[in-house]
């Protein structure tokens, strides 16, 4: 038993010593990969994911849920957060459902976009009180998500450069 422990205590030691490690640093990048950073709807908006979508059978006990819930917010600067993570959770929808082909299913989705952003525009262009710094992230990460939405196959640009230009003049 002590021999098989005292094998075992050698080969780990020795191998903690002996072997040679790889480095990330060491992994040379293509002038093209540095100068170009892929922007994904997982790194921006995690944790939201797309979940149930227009066409799936629950998707309006969905919709009527957020709508419930958002009917239970009060402050103006609370609605436009709210709106904005609604508008968020319908961009990754629409980002599903134009990869699995389901185009028209995917406009109007972001039909639903634009409205959301227009209606917290509107509220954000009054004034808000407080720190507004979750809203301007929020803001951002749609504004750098959109472009990639738009070279998606069948989505359609001018939809999308609505919504841009909807954001544009909320970034600071």
């Amino acid at each position: 038993m002590k021999l098989r422990l005292g094998v075992a205590l050698f080969f780990a030691i020795a191998l903690i010593f002996f072997s040679t490690g790889v480095s990330a640093s060491t992994v040379k990048k293509s002038p093209v990969e540095e100068k170009t950073k892929v922007v994904t709807s997982f790194e921006l908006f995690w944790p939201i994911s797309a979940g149930k979508v227009a066409g799936d059978r629950w998707y309006g006990l969905k919709l009527f849920k957020e709508n419930l819930r958002g009917l239970l917010i009060f402050g103006e600067k609370e609605k436009v957060e709210y709106q904005l993570f609604l508008a968020t959770k319908r961009v990754v929808e629409a980002e599903k459902l134009a990869l699995e082909g389901k185009t028209d299913k995917a406009n109007v989705t972001l039909s639903k976009v634009r409205e959301l952003v227009s209606k917290s525009s509107l509220l954000y262009q009054k004034g808000l009180p407080g720190d507004l710094t979750e809203i301007d992230n929020k803001l951002a990460r749609l504004n750098d998500f959109l472009p990639v939405l738009k070279e998606i196959g069948g989505v359609d640009k001018g939809l999308v450069e609505e919504i841009e230009k909807l954001i544009k003049p909320l970034l600071k």
